[in-house]
């Protein structure tokens, strides 16, 4: 196996190819034991992730040398500083960067990079929260049976949706209803679990974006309605609330929502 393989064996952060590659400079020492010390370096970046970037470069480090990455993201006023990184492979006018030491902006510009790449749902699932919340857009089936006082995005309200939905699975019309109902409340599930979380910084995307981050578990996954939008952790971990909501309408499944959510604010 190729030293690039490898490293995509080890990799633990999926990447994304940039629609629109973006320049790179990075800054290194003892580069190749010379006698010059420091030595800069141009390059492209045509594929990154939160954790990594592949480099096409004229320049091409060692496998183990450690650099600084400045990035000039897309949509970004100014460059993103990858204090650390560490060449994992190398090939004839290309390598892989993995960065060991983010600061926490660079972090944030990174995943939003991330967002913008894949087909983020975010602003929309978010809306379709607060339709729920505020009674906004059309009423929802079974409006009689939620009481959106309730609904403050706390981890408690969700025993409030649980019971909503309990009331509501075996009403007449629940059928035709039954996309509606899965896709707003999954928003508003999935928000608590957004606002609520401790480790990850969740966001939304669409079943097509989550295939190309793990076509594998996509396939597991199926498909309908449940897998319309998903919430990623930018890392490897999906969540999917849609699909939770159809289990609860359904009956099928040992979590109520109050545990489903748990589960994943305080996912490692």
């Amino acid at each position: 196996m190729g030293q690039e393989g490898a490293a995509a064996e080890l990799r633990q952060y999926p990447r994304v190819r940039m629609r629109t590659p973006f320049p790179c400079a990075f800054l290194y020492s003892g580069w190749y034991g010379g006698p010059e010390g420091n030595r800069e370096g141009l390059g492209v970046v045509f594929d990154i992730s939160r954790r990594g970037a592949k480099v096409l470069s004229e320049t091409v480090p060692l496998v183990g040398d450690q650099v600084t990455a400045s990035l000039r993201l897309p949509s970004q006023a100014s460059s993103t500083v990858i204090q650390v990184a560490r060449v994992r492979w190398r090939k004839a006018q290309e390598f892989g960067l993995e960065f060991t030491a983010l600061s926490k902006a660079a972090e944030m510009c990174l995943h939003s990079l991330m967002a913008q790449s894949l087909n983020d749902r975010t602003e929309a699932m978010r809306a379709l929260a607060h339709q729920l919340v505020a009674d906004k857009g059309p009423a929802i089936f079974g409006a009689l049976y939620l009481d959106r006082k309730k609904l403050d995005y706390g981890r408690d309200s969700l025993r409030h949706v649980d019971a909503f939905l309990a009331q509501i699975r075996q009403s007449h019309g629940m059928e035709d209803a039954w996309s509606d109902v899965v896709i707003r409340v999954g928003a508003y599930v999935g928000e608590v679990i957004r606002r609520n979380s401790i480790h990850h910084a969740w966001y939304w995307i669409d079943f097509d974006s989550a295939k190309i981050l793990d076509p594998t578990a996509c396939a597991a996954f199926g498909g309908g309605v449940g897998m319309a939008a998903l919430l990623f952790s930018g890392n490897r971990e999906f969540a999917l609330p849609l699909v939770q909501v159809e289990r609860r309408l359904r009956r099928t499944g040992d979590d109520d929502l109050l545990s489903f959510a748990e589960t994943m604010i305080s996912w490692k």
